[in-house]
């Protein structure tokens, strides 16, 4: 069993296919830490604009409804302008709806995908200072990990 060591004694033995991983899962968790800090505040921009929508949300349906239902938005009179008018109003509120969700859903995926990079890096810089895997055995090493952990 090896002890884990801060520091290698044999630095120039560590894999160099290793630390070229590193360093791009530490790119990678900065590529996505700056638009992650983005999207939030457009998230929360997006919300405030759609705040007095959202307060007329079931006319909005009921209204759409009702015009695609009655059939006012065929004809050339007053009433299939409105109709025309109110569809636009509904059409802008479904597509700002998806882009607040987009938003949202973006931003909480940008927050995991980042921690799962720090969580990587920090793999790595225990695999390379505190144990060492064992590289030229056949198979998954999950698999191999696991019978170890049974025959304890």
């Amino acid at each position: 069993m090896t002890r884990c060591l801060i520091y290698p004694a044999k630095a120039s033995k560590m894999p160099r296919s290793l630390m070229c991983v590193a360093l791009l899962e530490v790119l990678g968790a900065v590529i996505v830490w700056l638009p992650s800090w983005l999207f939030p505040s457009i998230s929360l921009a997006v919300a405030a604009g759609l705040a007095p929508i959202h307060a007329y949300f079931i006319s909005i349906t009921v209204g759409h409804l009702a015009i695609s239902v009655s059939g006012a938005e065929s004809g050339a009179s007053a009433t299939s302008k409105a109709a025309h008018i109110y569809e636009v109003l509904y059409q802008g509120y479904c597509a700002a709806s998806r882009v607040e969700l987009c938003l949202s859903v973006g931003s909480i995926s940008l927050l995991l995908l980042f921690w799962c990079f720090v969580l990587d890096v920090f793999r790595i810089i225990a695999s390379v200072s505190c144990w060492q895997p064992k590289l030229d055995v056949q198979g998954s090493q999950l698999w191999q990990m696991f019978q170890q952990w049974r025959e304890r």
